[in-house]
């Protein structure tokens, strides 16, 4: 279970142009269960992600995955938090240039990122 009290993230704190884009939010989000952010553009449902995620850190409040405090804990730590526990589908996928003319030149970049072996699947184009 992951749970979040209080959490807080303010953007540029203390300046003119100071944003808080989560405020107060208190949760629960049980594992292997589907649960929906819903909100409009800039409600902060991608922050919310990112912290929840071990992305980012939180300005204020606490985060517990599986009954153990993770707000404060080293880089080093989140890290592994994040190898294990989450899967990430980023809203800005730039790995892959996405204009590609053919099929054949997809796969090749498919190859160059993954280190794929698709040298069968290049025979048959």
């Amino acid at each position: 279970m992951i749970e979040l009290l209080h959490v807080r993230k303010v953007f540029n704190s203390g300046r003119p142009n100071e944003f808080v884009a989560v405020n107060d939010i208190g949760c629960s989000i049980d594992f292997h269960k589907v649960t929906v952010l819903k909100g409009p553009s800039g409600s902060g449902k991608t922050t919310l992600l990112s912290i929840i995620g071990c992305m980012s850190r939180p300005t204020s409040g606490r985060i517990f995955l599986s009954g153990n405090e993770i707000t404060s804990l080293p880089e080093r730590f989140l890290t592994e938090i994040r190898r294990k526990t989450f899967g990430f589908i980023f809203q800005q996928f730039h790995l892959i240039n996405t204009d590609f003319h053919t099929d054949k030149q997809a796969l090749l970049s498919a190859k160059r990122v993954r280190g794929d072996h698709l040298g069968a699947i290049f025979k048959r184009l």
